[in-house]
């Protein structure tokens, strides 16, 4: 010590050399800054994600998975979204490099994101929804995207309870990106007894490709829920038109707007698919259960989607069919009318031109309201 305090006098340093500009002092507040800022938690984890890597052991793991566990759950009380999204990462990452080289340890791994996929686990996410903005929702999604399909039950179950349409989406969005790895927690939330929820699941369900999500949209037309039966009708109908021939039965479903849905896709265009179903159909003249307005709504689905094959069905019905009913006779001859008018073709209007001067006070009364009702619609 007295052999450095000697020293010290000897080193000649001009006091002005000392000073800092502006710019370097600003340098070194910002690096104080830094590193007084500098959090722990990411050396700790770093550690602990190296030794995950370094000690290959079953008794080391558990202890480190635990430990992980623990500040897992920590970072998401505390809103530090982007620890917890490093673990899942990492983990992830510590999980494929296992597949070849330590196998055991993936069931460990995997028990770790069935946990963390737990409505428990990401209840504090819940809590603090009301607060977040657009960076934190962001950052959050990445967070749901790196858990596993069976996280699939607690967002469902997130989306349920969230009012906000922005949350709403994000979680709709993760369902979506899971459930495209694997379809089975989605396809196993669809027997809940949440008609809103299952609604939102079938319309997930819709957006998917492949085989499966046809199977299971055919299945859930037959849903006790109306709603839930129109989402999977609208799904199945936009795969292509040859699914209205699974779909024709719900022509006569209870409900009017499951009934309008199909009417309406089979009435977009000319298909002879379509066409015939619908003269089959009407054929048969034994319509049960079905009132005057459905009656006249196939019939007129008919005149949009049929060809001139149709016609001869068509002018019969209006013109020479005795046999039906009388208390639905009006109906048949109105709907066929209204076909024929809304095929506006040569051949249609030639058959309500022969009606229009029947002999039968009913039959010129319908044609001619008809065609009266079809120049008003030109001259607009």
């Amino acid at each position: 010590e007295q052999e450095t305090s000697e020293q010290e006098p000897v080193v000649s340093i001009d006091p002005a050399t000392l000073e800092l500009t502006p710019e370097e002092e600003a340098e070194l507040r910002e690096m104080v800054r830094l590193e007084e800022k500098r959090d722990p938690t990411a050396d700790y984890l770093n550690a602990l994600l190296d030794s995950l890597l370094e000690l290959r052991e079953k008794e080391n793991f558990d202890p480190i998975l635990e430990s992980l566990e623990e500040e897992f759950h920590d970072s998401l009380a505390r809103k530090d979204f982007e620890v917890t999204l490093k673990i899942l990462k990492s983990l992830d990452h510590v999980s494929h490099i296992c597949e070849s080289e330590t196998k055991w340890a993936i069931t460990i791994i995997d028990n770790f994101f069935f946990t963390a996929s737990s409505y428990q686990s990401l209840r504090p996410l819940q809590a603090a929804w009301s607060e977040m903005g657009a960076g934190q929702i962001k950052k959050i999604k990445e967070i749901l995207l790196a858990l596993q399909p069976e996280a699939i039950h607690t967002l469902g179950s997130m989306l349920l309870q969230t009012p906000s349409l922005r949350l709403q989406q994000m979680l709709t969005e993760v369902i979506f990106s899971l459930a495209s790895r694997d379809l089975r927690p989605l396809e196993a939330m669809l027997d809940r007894p949440e008609e809103d929820l299952v609604q939102k699941l079938v319309l997930v369900v819709s957006s998917l490709g492949g085989e499966r999500p046809i199977q299971i949209l055919a299945k859930m037309v037959h849903h006790s829920s109306a709603r839930v039966r129109q989402a999977a009708v609208k799904g199945l109908l936009r795969r292509g038109p040859a699914s209205i021939e699974e779909l024709f039965h719900l022509i006569e479903d209870e409900d009017d707007s499951v009934r309008r849905l199909i009417w309406h896709h089979m009435g977009k265009e000319r298909n002879e698919v379509s066409e015939t179903l619908l003269l089959q159909y009407l054929e048969q003249g034994k319509i049960e259960g079905s009132d005057d307005k459905h009656i006249i709504a196939c019939f007129r689905t008919l005149g949009r989607c049929g060809s001139p094959r149709s016609i001869p069905f068509l002018r019969q019905t209006l013109l020479g069919r005795t046999w039906l009913p009388d208390l639905r006779s009006s109906a048949y001859r109105q709907g066929a009318a209204l076909a024929l008018q809304a095929m506006r073709i040569k051949g249609a209007q030639q058959v309500l031109e022969d009606a229009s001067r029947s002999l039968k006070p009913g039959v010129r009364r319908i044609a001619r309201k008809v065609m009266q009702d079809q120049g008003h619609q030109s001259k607009e």
